[in-house]
């Protein structure tokens, strides 16, 4: 995976200490602020650097290969969070294969048993340039799609099964989920006889209903804070002499 882990690298210098010849001033310890030897470490701390990491289309692969515990664990690391934040959230422009194959890998971190560390990847998505613009753009040229029709009908699943996961997470973020861009993709390639699974339908039909029960819901919650705050303001100048 030598596009996920980027290799690291040392300020310049030669050999294995940073100590010079005879006359030249201490440098720090072994491998030192000039030495690019074994140690790398110099007086004045860790000078070691490291390149950002960036998933390209082959780490991608790999992490698709791998458990969904496993998945999950690697892309919230501490080491290589960043570059999922990079590939969610800032990542243009993208392939159609490396949008395929994110929305697979995320469809696969949601049957992980670690939910507090799913919740800090899918936290990445609502209002992200991956859903608003690349999701939706794919979504939105499924009838032109090199895809074959089997691959098709697996990308919708997968993508059916992360928005039915990020509605159950976060129905704050209805608004934002490309929902409806789902339902005109899948509903073009019914109409023109091109969905593969005829059940698909019923699936991204369920997934609206849940949409609609979530923005229900919210808007019934927040009504009921309104009346609850004005309850308490009206309380509150009975008491006033």
């Amino acid at each position: 995976m030598e596009d996920f882990v980027g290799n690291r690298s040392y300020r310049s210098g030669g050999g294995r200490g940073a100590r010079g010849g005879r006359g030249r001033p201490w440098r720090g310890g072994r491998g030192g602020a000039r030495g690019g030897g074994r140690g790398g470490r110099g007086a004045y701390g860790d000078t070691e650097t490291r390149r950002p990491i960036r998933l390209g289309f082959k780490a991608l692969k790999d992490l698709e290969n791998k458990t969904p515990d496993e998945i999950v664990l690697d892309l919230t690391s501490s080491r290589c969070f960043p570059a999922s934040e990079f590939l969610l959230q800032e990542q243009t422009p993208m392939t159609e294969d490396v949008t395929v194959l994110t929305v697979s890998i995320l469809s696969k971190a949601c049957d992980c048993s670690s939910k507090e560390y799913l919740i800090k990847l899918l936290n990445l998505l609502p209002g992200s340039l991956f859903l608003n613009l690349h999701l939706r753009q794919r979504l939105n040229s499924l009838s032109a799609s090199r895809m074959s029709p089997s691959d098709v009908t697996e990308f919708l699943k997968n993508v059916i099964k992360v928005m039915n996961e990020l509605l159950r997470r976060f129905p704050n973020a209805y608004a934002d989920l490309p929902i409806p861009d789902l339902y005109c993709g899948a509903m073009v390639l019914s109409e023109t006889g091109n969905l593969e699974d005829v059940n698909l339908m019923n699936e991204v039909g369920e997934l609206m209903k849940l949409k609609t029960e979530k923005a229900s819901e919210l808007k019934r919650k927040d009504e009921e804070r309104r009346q609850g705050r004005g309850r308490v303001r009206r309380n509150g100048e009975r008491c006033v002499v």
